[in-house]
């Protein structure tokens, strides 16, 4: 990544905002509801899923969210994940000089991609499943509430790591 020109990061960055802007609700992503309406199981709520499997692990049916702020020229994303920190402890997670968020990128940043139609699908759609693995900043969000970061002032993720 850091071999990179400046300019071809941001012109990157500027890519990806743009096809995340065009695949929410204005300005909105949220994950796929696992139980319940939009779902697979429409007449289940998690109420039910409780008392008929009381031991199933409730917190992996819950959703996360991302908002997208900023501008074209300068954005991040809002993250709740209700998963890992709960509706009311949201971080966001800044793109910029953050080359590990790049990296989750990486084979799609090449603008001489093979698929060039469906490199910001592909690179979303990594974005995704790094979402649902919990890679996209939850360990530094944890650290940072632990360390006494308020919802007020949401802590600002400026590198992803894994989930330890």
């Amino acid at each position: 990544m850091n071999s990179r020109p400046p300019h071809a990061c941001q012109e990157f960055l500027e890519q990806l905002y743009q096809a995340l802007w065009d695949r929410s609700e204005t300005g909105l992503i949220a994950s796929q509801p696992r139980v319940g309406p939009g779902s697979r199981y429409p007449g289940i709520t998690r109420e039910q899923l409780r008392q008929q499997h009381p031991d199933w692990n409730l917190i992996e049916l819950a959703d996360w969210e991302w908002h997208i702020d900023g501008t074209l020229s300068r954005w991040w994303l809002r993250i709740i994940d209700e998963r890992v920190l709960g509706r009311d402890r949201p971080y966001d997670l800044v793109p910029y000089n953050n080359p590990l968020f790049v990296e989750l990128c990486e084979e799609f940043y090449d603008a001489q991609h093979p698929e060039p139609d469906k490199r910001m699908d592909y690179c979303i759609g990594s974005l995704f499943v790094d979402m649902e693995e919990k890679l996209l900043g939850q360990t530094e969000a944890l650290r940072a509430y632990e360390a006494g970061a308020t919802p007020d002032n949401p802590p600002r993720i400026h590198t992803t790591t894994t989930f330890p």
